[in-house]
Formats: C-alpha cells, structure tokens, sequence
C-alpha cells in the first residue's frame, strides 16, 4: 500500500508540475468551435470577450450568453469533467463596450478551476478599434488520502492558488468586407504552479475574415503560435431563411500532429440563438 501511494503521488506531482494542462486556451462557445476556433477576425458576439477583446466594440447591443460543456464523455475510468461560460457585453457612448465573464472547468471530486474576465474595448475610428481584457486565475484541488501526503500540496495546507493575467486585442476593418484580427493571450504569463514556478504560455492569434451580411456569408482563416508551436485553423458560416438559420463547418492542422475538423448549426430566434 505505501508504495502504491507514493507512485501515485509521484505521478501526481509530475502532471501537475511539468505539464500546461491549467487553464488551456482550447476554446468557447458552440459557434466559435464551428469555426474551427478560427474567430479571432469575427468575434463579432460576447465570445469575442475570449478570442479578441478589441473586436467587442464593434457590437451594437448588449448580449448574455450562457454555456454548459460535459467534456469525453464516457470515460474508462468515470470521470466527470465539464466546462462552463456565463458572459455579458454592455455597449456604450457608441465607441466603448464593457464585457465580464466567468469559465468554469472542473473534474467532479477532484479539482476545479475558475477564470474570471473584465473587457473594456473601444472605437478609435469606424474602421479600428482595440480592446484590453483583465482576468482572475483561481484553481482548487480537493484534498484526499493521497494528495494530504503529497508535498506539492504542501502536505494538505495549501489546495488553492489565485493570480492575474492580461489579454489584449485589435480588430481592423481594412477594406470593405475584409477585416484583420489579433490578440495576445497571458502577455504577463501569470504563475499557476504551485510546488514550483509554472507560467502560462504566450499565445499569439492572428487572422483574417470576410463578412458579408447581405448574403449572410462569413468566412475567416487564423494562425495561433505558442511554446514554438502553430495551428492554422479557418472556417465558413452561411445563414438561411431570413437568417434563422446557420450552417458552419472549420478544420485546422498543425504542429505535434494537431488536426480538427467540426461542423455545425445555429437556429436563431428573434433576439435568441
């Protein structure tokens, strides 16, 4: 029994010490994921708040959104894990936008994290805007027989670490229906570590999109470069019947044999979708 657990707590201690699983940039929202994650030029909704917080501003009205995500399902060994997202964006002075947010990922029983944000974007002409996101890391671990002994935890004392962090993002409409977008993820690369230093990466996203209301097309391809390493995602969205109805599909390759392809719909209903 004593050498079980020390393997356990071993193994433990290196997953959480040597990998960048926290707080992973993988992600929100079902039309943003339609996408291919390719929506760092579109951001043209609340979940801009995520991919580029200088393209909220360039939204009319205000919105809520609501999310919930049981991730894998079906796991081998039960596992429950779940993402969620509750958001709101407030348009102001016709040049300002305020935007807040919380995400919500956590495996039942065992760990928790929580990310809260707080946007302000603004206009600087019809054509650019560029905005700031500031954001609350907080994780928790749930203490049990094994991780009580471990020392990365210091021995049960410590289970919980808060810290800052600091997105910022740019929208330019550049001509007609085209537009170039940009964020740069965890600029201060806040410390989630707890027995030793761990920062997150830098994430740098980049893209351009075509938007078309008229015909209700949208198009849009992004690059995102981290820790040396690249994805090239792009996807389109095309609305029907009066706009009551979106098709979508996006796929993306990159480095470490990264592939995804996905497609998807929205039904839009007066004010909900």
């Amino acid at each position: 029994k004593t050498n079980i657990s020390l393997l356990i707590t071993l193994s433990l201690y290196y997953f959480i010490t040597l990998c960048h699983a926290d707080f992973e940039h993988i992600g929100i929202g079902a039309r943003p994921k339609g996408f291919s994650n390719a929506y760092v030029a579109i951001s043209d909704d609340i979940y801009g708040i995520y991919y580029n917080p200088g393209a909220i501003c360039f939204i009319k009205q205000s919105e809520i959104a609501f999310e919930y995500s049981q991730l894998w399902l079906n796991l081998s060994d039960g596992s429950n894990l779940s993402n969620n997202f509750l958001g709101g964006i407030y348009p102001f002075k016709e040049i300002n936008t305020l935007a807040a947010a919380i995400q919500n990922f956590s495996l039942a029983g065992y760990y928790t994290e929580n990310l809260t944000r707080i946007a302000f974007s603004r206009k600087f002409s019809e054509y650019i805007g560029s905005g700031l996101n500031l954001k609350l890391f907080y994780q928790n671990y749930i203490m049990d027989d094994y991780t009580k002994i471990d020392p990365v935890f210091d021995f049960g004392k410590k289970t919980s670490k808060l810290n800052f962090g600091i997105d910022t993002g740019l929208l330019w409409n550049f001509y007609h229906n085209y537009y170039f977008g940009m964020a740069i993820i965890n600029i201060i690369q806040p410390d989630i570590g707890f027995a030793q230093k761990e920062l997150l990466p830098v994430i740098i996203v980049s893209g351009l999109s075509y938007k078309n209301k008229y015909i209700g097309l949208n198009t849009a391809i992004g690059l995102t470069l981290s820790e040396g390493k690249y994805k090239i995602n792009t996807g389109i969205e095309k609305w029907f019947i009066k706009d009551m109805i979106g098709l979508r599909g996006g796929i993306g390759f990159g480095s470490k044999q990264y592939t995804n392809g996905v497609v998807g719909l929205s039904i839009k209903y007066r004010q909900i979708q």
